[in-house]
């Protein structure tokens, strides 16, 4: 199982994109969930790692499954962070010519063009759920 981090800053939301094995795609921050941890500790651990951003999780919005890689994911809506983005951790770690990982920020709007995966988490994000939480200036 894996949690994921949908941070959003006014109207951007920060993602990976990752360019791996000839493909290129974005994912959420996040990652697997350690034994005795939950899933909430696991995506607070992950992003901190990933990003270096100490994050509060607002709300858990959806969970999801994967089938390009098999695994179910958990998915919270954050929009309060502090820290200075920069990659870290594993990823940093594994980062190469043929392997890499970039933290971006995305307007909202433009998620629907990118290859983000798994899809179902694209077509989640461009509906009128998340919009819904936008208007509500992320009070949830």
């Amino acid at each position: 199982m894996i949690s994921r981090a949908l941070i959003v800053d006014k109207d951007k939301v920060l993602l990976l994109h990752r360019f791996k094995d000839g493909r290129e795609y974005f994912v959420l921050p996040g990652g697997h969930i350690e034994e005795n941890e939950s899933e909430e500790e696991a995506l607070v651990r992950e992003v901190k790692e990933e990003t270096n951003l100490k994050i509060q999780i607002d709300k858990r919005l959806w969970s999801l499954f994967n089938q390009f890689d098999d695994t179910e994911y958990h998915v919270f809506f954050v929009t309060k962070f502090s820290g200075n983005l920069k990659l870290g951790g594993p990823e940093l770690e594994k980062s190469s010519k043929d392997n890499v990982f970039l933290l971006e920020w995305h307007d909202l709007k433009d998620v629907e063009k990118l290859n983000l995966v798994p899809k179902l988490l694209k077509t989640k994000i461009i509906t009128r759920q998340i919009k819904n939480y936008l208007n509500k200036k992320y009070l949830l």
